[in-house]
């Protein structure tokens, strides 16, 4: 397995290896995630502030979308909608924010969900989840003995087999990073799936 270290330029995953070392700093894998989901904006995208990092949403997007706040079975929840929407029934969508269950709120992808309502006339419903470590939801991770993620995958299910969550790591001799979205590229792709069933009827259907 090659070191995130090496500079092989005939190496195909050298672009991957080039970015895991500009985001290895000396900070919790919370802080990394939070950076990398708040970076680009920089602030309110819509308001008049000079250091966001992004152009001016289209100011369609907040005077034609009416946002509201309602606890819904006691999850604080943002509802999107249109102001005018072209139909008696608006279709609904459940949105729900990145940040691997550690970071995030509604807050952070207002301009997403405001787009998503509006160029779709949805109803969008974004949803603030409870965070770790309040809650850790059942996990099972599956990666490659090639990926070069494999450190950050042991040392994710470290924490949550310290936390005592319900958690599986699957690790498949030789292969790479997301071996199972190449359909019919892996042998291993089928049984992963069975396994990823499995995992699922034993942790949340049960």
């Amino acid at each position: 397995m090659h070191r995130v270290s090496e500079n092989d330029p005939d190496l195909k995953e050298q672009p991957l290896y080039d970015v895991l070392k500009r985001i290895r700093k000396p900070v919790a894998l919370r802080d990394i995630m939070a950076l990398c989901l708040r970076h680009v904006l920089m602030g309110d995208p819509f308001s008049d502030s000079d250091k966001n990092a992004v152009p001016k949403p289209d100011p369609k997007y907040l005077n034609e979308v009416v946002l509201e706040e309602r606890d819904i079975c006691g999850l604080r929840c943002a509802i999107y909608r249109p102001k005018q929407p072209p139909k008696l029934t608006t279709p609904v969508m459940f949105y729900m924010h990145g940040g691997g269950f550690v970071v995030g709120c509604s807050e952070d992808t207002d301009y997403i969900t405001r787009r998503l309502s509006y160029d779709n006339q949805f109803m969008v419903v974004s949803i603030n989840y409870p965070l770790a470590p309040d809650l850790l939801p059942p996990a099972v991770i599956f990666v490659g003995s090639e990926d070069p993620l494999l450190d950050q995958a042991r040392a994710f299910y470290s924490g949550l087999k310290d936390s005592s969550a319900i958690c599986d790591l699957i690790v498949y001799e030789g292969l790479p990073h997301c071996f199972y979205s190449f359909p019919g590229l892996y042998a291993e792709e089928d049984e992963c799936y069975r396994r990823i069933q499995k995992f699922l009827s034993s942790a949340l259907m049960d």
